[in-house]
């Protein structure tokens, strides 16, 4: 028994009063949560009614954006809308950019009775809500860090408005009070004018259901249909319905290794081996199949590589054509094209070749490499006159060194007899 009184002892009491909530960001750090009831996570329905409502600031300067909600949380009544509807003196950030952020109250009593109208909401929004956003907002405000901007647990107290007025509205469980095919439905969001907007919020009150109603909207596309069921927007014609769409099923994560995990000396040899040069091999194709490989025409050997291919057409080996870098096997119109490529003309259709002043190869001569004769051309076959400098004495010198006579070493010259030489 003293142990249950004392775990209730620890229990806060839960607050039977309004408790502000309030979201809007500090003057330099970018921290929006400023007020939320205790036991009321930011991630619940309450706080996603909120960022709903919110929708990022988008056509809140045209008007505010009010909203009612009712759920197993209690009930919330509020309006998103620019600070400088109800606070002139904190409606910018240090860098000049105006402020949006939502004032709003909630109570833990979902039948709770006396809540405020549409209309009467409308009226009196800055003179509710300005004094609750500069009592929430004012000790983070000039916050420097995020520790120091830390979000408030609000207090309860009376609500801002008058709960016995003639403007409030007693709860009741008329379900009759809206037609069964516009109760609020999972996933699916009912978009009415914004001319029927309070009666709409007067007929969803009375019905006693749950719902999360949503006013003042310009255009119905920026609501969230996975959180609004009801919406009034400036732009819709008449009753729609509009469906949330959830995004497509993620795939499962795989499964992790256990602790300890090492690959088999199998599946490591192959790892080393086997798969290295796998990839390695399909790698090198991929490129040679989208790189030809380039020819070496650099240095000396590539430029008389290239002369000789100019002057005797010795690139292909032979009569043989020479093998297309582009493709790994011959088909028929390459073999039809002599070896080279075909090219189209777009001006005349005409038949291009790769390489027009390209000399054909001549045929190689058939029978033995050692029996072969060279075949020259008849002016070309005698050898006549070739050796005719090297065929005669050449002059002897009559000079002799500098200096001093000459001596002659072959036998001396004698003179031709003649007649009167007895």
């Amino acid at each position: 028994m003293a142990d249950s009184q004392q775990r209730e002892a620890m229990v806060p009491p839960t607050p039977q009063g309004w408790c502000a909530v309030v979201y809007g960001r500090t003057y330099r750090i970018d921290e929006w949560w400023r007020a939320m009831p205790a036991e009321v996570p930011v991630q619940g329905p309450v706080g996603r009614a909120v960022l709903a409502t919110v929708a990022g600031g988008k056509r809140l300067a045209d008007s505010p954006r009010y909203l009612l909600a009712r759920g197993a949380h209690g009930v919330l009544v509020g309006a998103a809308c620019r600070i400088d509807v109800v606070d002139q003196t904190r409606a910018v950030e240090s860098h000049g950019r105006p402020l949006y952020g939502f004032v709003g109250w909630h109570h833990r009593d979902r039948h709770i009775a006396g809540l405020p109208g549409l209309r009467e909401l409308e009226q009196r929004l800055s003179d509710w809500a300005g004094p609750t956003y500069q009592e929430w907002v004012t000790p983070a405000w000039e916050a420097r860090t995020s520790r120091s901007a830390t979000m408030l647990t609000s207090t309860a107290g009376p609500a801002p408005w008058d709960e016995t007025g003639p403007g409030a509205k007693p709860f009741t469980a008329d379900h009759t009070a809206l037609p069964s095919e516009l109760w609020a439905r999972q996933r699916t969001m009912h978009v009415f004018p914004q001319a029927e907007a309070a009666l709409l919020w007067d007929a969803v009150l009375r019905t006693g259901q749950d719902f999360v109603l949503g006013a003042g909207w310009r255009e119905a596309r920026d609501g969230d249909p996975s959180v609004l069921t009801h919406l009034c927007s400036a732009d819709a014609t008449g009753h729609q319905e509009i469906l949330h769409k959830p995004p497509p099923p993620t795939s499962p994560p795989r499964p992790g290794r256990p602790p300890g995990w090492q690959p088999s000396p199998a599946a490591q040899r192959d790892h080393r081996s086997g798969r290295r040069d796998q990839y390695g091999s399909e790698r090198r194709r991929s490129k040679e199949r989208y790189e030809p490989p380039r020819e070496d025409s650099g240095g000396l050997g590539g430029l008389a590589k290239s002369v000789l291919e100019s002057l005797f057409g010795l690139g292909g080996g032979g009569d043989e054509p020479a093998q297309d870098p582009g493709k790994g096997r011959r088909d028929a119109s390459y073999e039809a094209s002599d070896g080279r490529e075909q090219h189209t003309d777009p001006y005349g259709h005409r038949e291009q070749r790769s390489d027009p002043y390209r000399r054909p190869v001549p045929p190689v001569p058939q029978g033995p490499a050692y029996g072969r004769t060279r075949e020259v051309d008849p002016e070309d076959a005698s050898a006549e006159g070739s050796f005719d400098e090297f065929d005669e004495e050449p002059p002897r010198s009559t000079s002799g060194p500098r200096g001093s006579e000459r001596t002659e070493t072959g036998p001396p010259e004698t003179s031709p007899p003649t007649e009167d030489t007895p």
